[in-house]
């Protein structure tokens, strides 16, 4: 998405894997128990499970029953800015005013006075989707106002830092446990996806270094 809220054409990800779709779909999930820290990462990630299909990989008749299914409960607690941050995504996705009512828990009309302040894009901007699957003419668009401004970045990274923290220390517990030494042969295929992670936190650390990334 970009900065004004725009569904960019020219970034076309390929459709996911199970593997990927069900990966992507537990960060959505991690994401939204800390919504308030992590509002920017959960936009990117909504883009890239509905670029890549991800409702399908994972056996789901439409996007709307994805995403009432796998994060219906987390998307019921948004308020305020939150709600409208990712109600304007799912809108940007095809998903119509009464499917994003019912996935956040609050009525079609405020999540229609959500959606007025701001313009959406749309590839096919005379159709929805429903929570059922079919597709219906989108409403009218509506006037635009300025995207509401984002939090820090340094908030971000203190609050992003701060979460982390606490990953590793569960994974500490978790080599502690008295059950670890007998399920190690188990958890052991998962050991390259740690080496992934230290690997991507290492560039994370170099570009924090002044070395490489984004100018």
């Amino acid at each position: 998405m970009t900065e004004t809220g725009q569904v960019s054409e020219t970034s076309v990800r390929p459709p996911l894997t199970r593997e990927d779709a069900e990966r992507v779909t537990q960060r959505i999930a991690l994401r939204l128990e800390t919504i308030a820290d992590n509002i920017d990462a959960v936009v990117d990630l909504i883009e890239q499970a509905r670029d890549g299909e991800a409702h399908q990989a994972l056996g789901y008749d439409s996007w709307p029953a994805y995403v009432a299914d796998r994060f219906g409960d987390a998307l019921a607690h948004l308020r305020g800015a939150e709600r409208l941050t990712v109600a304007l995504a799912l809108s940007a996705t095809g998903m119509s005013t009464r499917a994003i009512a019912s996935v956040t828990g609050v009525s079609q009309p405020t999540v229609v006075r959500d959606l007025q302040t701001q313009v959406i894009h749309d590839a096919s901007p005379g159709r929805v989707v429903g929570i059922d699957g079919k597709s219906y003419p989108r409403p009218d668009p509506t006037p635009p106002i300025p995207k509401p401004r984002r939090r820090p970045l340094t908030d971000q990274w203190r609050a992003n830092q701060w979460e982390l923290r606490k990953v590793v220390e569960r994974y500490e517990r978790h080599t502690e446990d008295d059950r670890f030494r007998a399920n190690r042969e188990g958890l052991a295929h998962h050991a390259g996806e740690l080496e992934e992670f230290i690997e991507r936190l290492a560039t994370v650390r170099d570009r924090l270094a002044g070395d490489g990334g984004p100018s």
